[in-house]
């Protein structure tokens, strides 16, 4: 099982809403990597199908993949996800 990465890095980028990362976890999908929701809850703001790219990845060995992705229609605005809710496209 892959570590968590050793030194992770929070903070905002320039032009961009929203904390995050642009570390890539050992194992995670990798930062550009386009990707599709998945298992929408009833108040999700994005349905199963909508588009967004990985900008960076956490990963903690009990709880697994986060990554932060800029959804395609909400750009420069980075938004937290699970890996239990995004798949890569193929």
């Amino acid at each position: 099982m892959p570590e968590a990465a050793p030194q992770m890095t929070l903070r905002l980028f320039p032009g961009y809403r929203g904390v995050h990362t642009r570390d890539e976890a050992p194992g995670a999908m990798r930062n550009g990597t386009r990707v599709y929701k998945i298992a929408s809850e009833p108040g999700d703001k994005h349905r199963d199908g909508a588009l967004a790219t990985v900008l960076g990845s956490i990963h903690d060995p009990d709880l697994g993949y986060g990554y932060f992705v800029e959804w395609d229609d909400l750009p420069k605005q980075a938004v937290a996800i699970t890996e239990g809710r995004c798949r890569a496209l193929q």
